[in-house]
């Protein structure tokens, strides 16, 4: 008897619920495009905390203006998105300082690596330098 279960089959399945996938290994070239990449994110969340900034600042205007108007209602929607403004900040800056770890990591890296370089060359050196005396 045929097997019913062919290679093509098996690998449709697993296409179709997904498979490992090998992530490429950092290398000294690719590290450089992840930081720059790492900085235009670093950017991005910049320019959004920005805009919470200013977009909880008139929330907190309209609250006010609510309640100087006794619009109970207007106030407490106002403070509910000023309270979910300030969480998505808060979610942000928390990203934002990931990124500078993730950004600092990878330069004492790549100081590390050259380091290891430069001790690897002194010894080469120094045991030639051996060697002949």
């Amino acid at each position: 008897p045929k097997p019913t279960h062919t290679k093509k089959a098996s690998s449709c399945l697993m296409n179709l619920f997904g498979s490992s996938k090998k992530r490429p290994v950092a290398t000294t070239q690719n590290t450089e495009s992840v930081q720059d990449s790492l900085s235009k994110n670093a950017a991005m969340m910049d320019k959004r905390m920005d805009f919470l900034q200013k977009q909880i600042e008139k929330e907190r205007a309209e609250v006010t203006r609510c309640l100087k108007a006794k619009d109970k209602r207007g106030a407490k929607m106002a403070l509910k998105k000023q309270k979910m403004s300030e969480s998505r900040l808060d979610k942000l800056f928390n990203q934002r300082s990931t990124v500078d770890t993730v950004k600092n990591s990878l330069a004492d890296l790549e100081h590390a690596k050259a380091m290891s370089a430069a001790m690897k060359a002194a010894n080469d050196h120094i045991k030639k330098e051996t060697a002949t005396l």
